[in-house]
């Protein structure tokens, strides 16, 4: 089974999400409510099945898209932009509706920025402090 990670841009680490769920945001306050379901679609396949999802499609290099198989309307324009890690691990980047055949070359562009940091061992992952069940912060001890 695949892992899934969600990265953040590289210089934006703050953000309170991911470009993805930005994008999945976005998509959803535009009324692409039939894209967002067939993306869900895709990435449970692609934790299913890796680098065998009936979606999974190379764009040359370590770029890779999810793509829908379907024709017109919105489940047919669901597209997510990822890199393949280590170990069946995919970084799903960013998301878009679209019609056109092309693949939208500023979000490859920020999927491109975002393994290029990750390859060179930057970090694309806030650092977060873990809460326990009540709620209060854990403290580390040595």
């Amino acid at each position: 089974m695949a892992v899934i990670a969600y990265p953040y841009f590289p210089k934006r680490l703050e953000n309170p999400y991911p470009p993805l769920v930005q994008d999945l945001i976005e998509l959803k306050h535009s009324g692409h409510h039939d894209c967002i379901l067939q993306m869900v679609r895709m990435v449970a396949d692609l934790k299913t099945h890796g680098v065998d999802s009936r979606f999974f499609k190379g764009l040359g290099g370590p770029l890779v898209e999810l793509k829908s198989r379907s024709r017109g309307g919105d489940k047919g324009g669901a597209r997510i932009y990822l890199f393949r890690g280590l170990n069946d691990t995919f970084f799903l980047c960013r998301a878009e509706c679209k019609h056109e055949a092309q693949a939208d070359a500023v979000l490859l562009a920020d999927t491109a920025k975002i393994a290029s940091t990750y390859r060179d061992g930057l970090p694309i992952f806030p650092r977060r402090e873990w809460r326990g069940r009540e709620g209060s912060q854990n403290e580390k001890t040595s």
